[in-house]
């Protein structure tokens, strides 16, 4: 009979890994790559030291780029589908973590529910087909919690060396992997406390595991450091309002609909599971705290919601934990109920359609056959050029300015100018720009696509 159960509940998981494979890597290169993945690529495409010492003049850690970089020089091409293929394989795989946590903190119903949970994930799903670091966070994340519950359960070196990896994986992912690293630990650590017969040989090994990782992080820490006195009070996340923080859980959930059900499973989870439960409910809302509370307190906002998808594993397994729950009680229509609240989750995910990426490979286009030797190019803001660059592989005069006021067009001989407007630009710098444009020539062909719209300006004879 167990062999059956256990045969049925393996099915399910291999089918869950199906489906997940296929929502990841449908369409993986049918988006164009936007500017925080052209930052990856132009980070991950040249040697070792190139990749490290550009990835320190940016904001997070290296081990995505690592990543990238593998993934290039195996496949000898950085098409978009062997960008983003990284962070899908992590996607599915996260599957499969996620499982194993569910498993560990409850039983093997609450690991299918948790891995149903996350497949079914739009935000899980978007970031899986990006080539950017937040599907490793995830990931990583799941497996630093997995791998500190099952050091807890029954301490051992080698599970000891397992907290001390996947830990390390975890803050070499992004920033804000530090604060799953430390919310997580902080909880675990509350429980092995809490366990009256734990060994203080063990729990020696716990704090050896952690010393580890946070020695093996302290050289990248140091650069972290560095620049938050360059980022400090001039970071793009905007001031959390009240209706910001909403939008951010409800891209963190899936939806408004899930949301309820996710969070509602999550209550039960606390009353059917409350020690397990807690832990996760500190690895949940600890990161989003902190970052909420700098985000209040200080010029610098850090809250984004794509920074969260490392507590959406929490979130998926907390919920997992209750429906699970109502789904072990006797009556038939407990069962149901349990269902019902997966199906609604998992639909209001699925339902969920989420902002296309910046077209630049239709700007690129548009230029590439329009591009003569007298033309330039002016991107505005200059940064967000990197999109262009990935696509557009000749040489080109390119204006780059950091600011409208320090634009100047006097001196410049070219004689057409191509204007890439990003929308996400303040309609007062856009105005001051066109204005300047003016003084240069008159406008011509314009055309736009997502977020972006190129005008053609044409000297005055």
């Amino acid at each position: 009979m167990h062999k059956q159960r256990y045969a049925a509940v393996y099915a399910l998981l291999l089918g869950l890994l199906a489906v997940a494979a296929w929502l990841r890597l449908r369409d993986l290169g049918a988006d164009s790559v936007w500017y925080d993945e052209a930052a990856s690529w132009l980070q991950s495409k040249g040697s070792l030291g190139q990749l490290i010492a550009g990835t320190a003049r940016d904001n997070y850690p290296p081990l995505h780029n690592l990543l990238l970089y593998t993934a290039i020089n195996i496949a000898g091409t950085d098409t978009e589908w062997v960008l983003r293929l990284p962070s899908a394989l992590l996607g599915i795989a996260n599957v499969i973590a996620i499982y194993w946590l569910g498993v560990l903190v409850g039983d093997r119903v609450a690991g299918v529910l948790a891995a149903a949970i996350l497949t079914a994930s739009s935000m899980h799903i978007y970031f899986s087909q990006e080539a950017r670091m937040y599907s490793l966070l995830a990931l990583a994340a799941t497996l630093y919690a997995a791998s500190a519950f099952h050091f807890a359960a029954a301490p051992t070196r080698s599970r000891a060396v397992l907290v001390a990896a996947s830990g390390l994986a975890l803050v070499y992912s992004h920033p804000f992997g530090t604060l799953n690293w430390i919310a997580i630990t902080i909880g675990i650590s509350i429980n092995i406390v809490q366990t009256p017969d734990f060994p203080r040989r063990n729990l020696a090994q716990w704090i050896k595991a952690n010393a580890v990782i946070a020695i093996g992080f302290l050289p990248w820490a140091i650069v972290l450091m560095r620049r938050i006195g360059v980022v400090a009070g001039r970071f793009w996340v905007p001031f959390p309002s009240v209706d910001y923080v909403y939008a951010q859980i409800n891209w963190l959930c899936g939806g408004p609909l899930a949301a309820v059900v996710l969070l509602a499973a999550g209550a039960i989870a606390l009353r059917t599971h409350t020690r397990v439960a807690r832990v996760l409910l500190v690895w949940l809302i600890g990161p989003f705290a902190v970052a909420l509370l700098v985000s209040l307190l200080t010029s610098t906002h850090i809250l984004n919601g794509r920074y969260l998808i490392g507590e959406l594993p929490a979130l998926a397994t907390l919920a997992a934990l209750g429906m699970a729950s109502l789904a072990a009680r006797p009556q038939w229509w407990m069962k149901a109920v349990a269902a019902t609240l997966l199906a609604v989750a998992a639909t209001g995910n699925l339902t969920s359609v989420p902002t296309p990426r910046d077209d630049w490979r239709k700007v690129a286009g548009y230029l590439h056959t329009r591009l003569q030797g007298s033309d330039c190019v002016l991107v505005y803001p200059a940064s967000q050029a990197k999109g262009l660059l990935y696509y557009l592989r000749r040489p080109f005069c390119s204006i780059r300015a950091p600011r409208v006021a320090s634009l100047d067009f006097q001196g410049l001989g070219a004689s057409r100018l191509f204007t890439v407007f990003v929308a996400s630009t303040p309609n007062q710098d856009i105005g001051t720009l066109r204005e300047k444009l003016k003084a240069f020539g008159r406008e011509g062909e314009s055309l736009t696509v997502q977020n972006l719209t190129i005008v053609e300006y044409v000297r005055q004879p």
